[in-house]
């Protein structure tokens, strides 16, 4: 996919991986304030999706980083 047409997604997936977490942590937990955060976490990644918020300067990089780290072996 070319640069130009990739949508952000950098926003989403962060307070979508946040809206696991903070689960998690409620369930594990039973903390009322670990529920509302996911909540919270997870109502701000539908915005981000929603209006399309405009990735970081620096998710291109962390992209290949983080690639580079839990990618195949055949894409190293």
């Amino acid at each position: 996919m070319d640069e130009e047409r990739r949508r952000p997604t950098f926003y989403r997936n962060l307070f979508a991986g946040l809206c696991f977490l903070f689960l998690l942590a409620g369930l594990l937990s039973g903390s009322f304030q670990a529920f509302w955060a996911c909540m919270f976490s997870g109502a701000l990644s539908r915005t981000a999706a929603r209006k399309g918020w405009a990735d970081p300067p620096y998710a291109e990089a962390l992209r290949r980083r983080l690639k580079g780290l839990f990618g195949k072996k055949e894409d190293r």
